[in-house]
This record gives structure tokens, C-alpha cells and sequence, in this order.
């Protein structure tokens, strides 16, 4: 829902599909461009290595991965942690953020 939410915002109103199986779905935008990761499916963190997932690691690619801690030790310098926990009829989302640009971003959502 969240990154559904985010590609509409960028305009994107179809062909939005879950990376549950596929592991990665990459959205190719004007200005700033999108990847999905789902890494609950992940074996071993390796298999990222063969995904190509440093592809998608650029300044212009957001980049929303669920189940990072499936690829431990391969990702670093995450910009910003978005945490949902479910309270009674709603979604508390948390934000964490771990760098300047992350810093920067969630002063602009608070």
C-alpha cells in the first residue's frame, strides 16, 4: 500500500504489481525513478549479487525494500527506515532515519 501510494504520487496508475515472486519490480519514471524490493523470499542474502540489485542503487532510484533484513550485511547507508505496526483499527508508521538525506526526507513528511 505505501508503495502503491508513492507510485501514484508519481503518476503511475497502472501495472503496479507486488514483488512477491518476482523479488524486484522497477518502476522507470521521469526524474526519479522507483524500485520495489520484496526480500521475504530471499534463500541467502547472496542471491541479491545475482539479482542485480546494485542496479537500482542510484541516486536516481528510490528504493523501498520490505524484509531488509533478509540481506544482511549487503545493504548499508540506508537513507531512511520506514517501520508499520498495526494498532487496533489503524498503521502507525515510524520513521527512522540513518543519514543526512534521510534526516531530510522525514522532516518533510513530519
Amino acid at each position: 500500500t505505501l508503495v502503491r501510494g508513492a507510485l501514484e504520487a508519481r503518476g503511475v496508475t497502472s501495472g503496479i504489481r507486488s514483488p512477491t515472486y518476482t523479488l524486484i519490480e522497477y518502476y522507470d519514471l521521469p526524474g526519479l525513478n522507483v524500485a520495489h524490493l520484496d526480500l521475504y523470499r530471499l534463500g541467502d542474502p547472496e542471491e541479491l549479487e545475482f539479482l542485480g540489485f546494485r542496479d537500482y542503487l542510484e541516486t536516481d532510484t528510490l528504493c523501498f525494500i520490505e524484509w531488509p533484513e533478509r540481506a544482511q550485511g549487503y545493504l548499508q547507508d540506508v537513507g531512511l527506515c520506514i517501520q508499520l505496526d498495526y494498532r487496533d483499527d489503524c498503521r502507525e508508521l515510524r520513521l527512522q532515519p540513518e543519514t543526512t538525506w534521510g534526516r531530510d526526507i522525514a522532516g518533510r513528511l513530519e
